[in-house]
């Protein structure tokens, strides 16, 4: 008599169940690939060089990273229209391959009117990256929604994680190819950076046309309640607030001095731009290789205690660039990049994953804009107000251990102590069923070279019958 029961014998639908997920997700994934190409030909240090020597000044930099951080009020807009239509692919598919295109009048229209109206090139420029951000944002809700409803919950962070690999080994070898270009094509970046848009443009359109692959499930239309409703509930949610407020104050530290740090390397330190895409690609680096750890670490301990160890280490990338001088910076400025793109990686993940495992799916894409949206803004207006300190600060300059200190060093201190100053938001996020931040920081010295530090505490606390149990095996993690 065979013992199996009914219920113990594998159901093939089950079975198939998971390839079939992973095959219908394999376009998603693969897209991150083609979407870093894009995103590293027309927004690198290179775009950087480039707007350099079309005559930007400190305050224009801080308006072409503000504003479009600022356009991302549109999300609002592009959720309120989200929530009255049935189908998303179409919207976000045609809107996406429009906004990328005016990227070619970023490119060659200064080139015509340097020529002609020397004096209107970077408002033009400016210009179209606010529109093409402000197109982007719109479609934004409509991509999030979309794929926050195909992936299965159960495995949000596993898939994010893979999707990032992907994307940054594309953004590695992208940083990587450009770098190559630079040093074999000595000479202005105007003529290289338009050829780099050309190849972006290519790229990015793959990458729109493999969301063509993915499947269009009828979408959660809102009609019932007035918009001003669903503007203010992710306001009245009390765990989402929380998460607002913390990511407003966050995206303001982060941005604060962010932009200009690829500035100063290239203007004050005369790093050749072929070195500082060579650096920069360390952070993809580090964000390929710890993505699928941090997603891991995220559905074992939670979104909150990923978060708030990474959040809690990203000061020192600010507070390391005090330090770099013309002597150390061949050396240093790799080992600040490359251990950032670490933890890039994990707090990209787990903004990314309680974002879209918190918002309900009902009025999800007004929950996805609150946060994007308002922290966007808060931003925006940080990276422009830094940009006018500069400005204002020119010539700035005061001696003190043995060095003579400037307008940048004040804003790469003012943006560390922004930085620290977030852990207070972070630590009042709540998640339910995450852990304390310390269990998992314990778990990491478990699994890692460092527990040998630690190794005799251990070793005591397995001997000793009186030693309280791990707070993991209490939660049953």
């Amino acid at each position: 008599m065979n013992s199996t029961t009914p219920d113990s014998q594998p159901n093939p639908a089950t079975v198939r169940e998971p390839h079939a997920m992973r095959r219908g997700l394999v376009p998603l994934v693969l897209s991150g690939f083609f979407g870093s190409l894009y995103a590293v030909g027309v927004n690198s240090p290179a775009a950087t060089d480039f707007f350099r020597e079309l005559g930007a000044t400190e305050f224009q930099f801080g308006l072409i990273s503000g504003l479009p951080l600022v356009m991302i009020l549109m999300q609002f807009v592009g959720a309120a229209v989200l929530n009255r239509v049935a189908r998303r692919k179409p919207i976000f598919v045609g809107l996406a391959l429009a906004y990328r295109l005016l990227y070619l009048g970023v490119a060659f229209l200064p080139l015509v009117l340097r020529r002609t109206a020397p004096q209107a090139v970077m408002p033009v420029v400016i210009a179209l990256l606010a529109l093409i951000a402000a197109a982007s944002h719109f479609a934004s809700p409509f991509c999030f929604s979309w794929v926050a409803d195909i992936v299965p919950r159960r495995v949000m962070n596993r898939v994010w994680g893979w999707r990032q690999r992907v994307a940054f080994v594309g953004w590695t070898l992208a940083y990587l190819g450009v770098t190559w270009l630079l040093y074999s094509q000595p000479g202005p970046t105007t003529r290289l950076y338009p050829l780099l848009v050309a190849g972006a443009l290519a790229a990015g359109a793959v990458d729109i046309l493999l969301y063509l692959r993915l499947p269009d499930p009828p979408n959660a239309i809102v009609r019932d309640r007035n918009l001003w409703h669903n503007l203010l509930e992710p306001a009245r949610d009390p765990l989402f607030k929380r998460f607002i407020a913390y990511a407003c104050f966050w995206e303001m530290a982060l941005q604060f001095g962010s932009v200009f740090l690829i500035v100063y390397s290239l203007k004050i330190l005369k790093l050749p731009p072929y070195l500082v895409m060579l650096y920069w690609s360390l952070q993809g680096i580090g964000n390929a290789i710890a993505s699928g750890f941090w997603g891991q670490m995220a559905d074992r301990f939670g979104h909150r205690p990923v978060l708030r160890i990474c959040v809690g280490y990203k000061p020192m990338l600010f507070l390391g660039y005090l330090l770099v001088t013309p002597d150390n910076m061949y050396w240093l400025i790799p080992l600040l990049l490359f251990p950032d793109g670490l933890v890039n990686a994990g707090y990209g993940l787990a903004n990314q994953g309680y974002l879209l495992t918190m918002s309900p799916q009902r009025n999800r894409s007004m929950f996805i804009a609150a946060q994007t949206g308002l922290a966007g803004i808060c931003g925006g207006l940080s990276v422009i107000v830094s940009g006018a300190l500069l400005e204002r600060m020119e010539g700035f300059s005061v001696s003190f251990w043995g060095r003579t200190w400037i307008n940048y060093h004040v804003i790469f201190a003012g943006c560390a102590l922004l930085r620290m100053a977030t852990q207070i938001l972070a630590a009042r996020i709540h998640e339910p069923g995450a852990v304390r931040t310390r269990v998992l920081v314990r778990s990491l010295l478990d699994e890692s070279p460092l527990r040998s530090i630690h190794f005799p505490v251990g070793l005591f606390r397995r001997w000793n019958p009186f030693a309280g149990g791990d707070e993991c095996d209490r939660r049953k993690i």
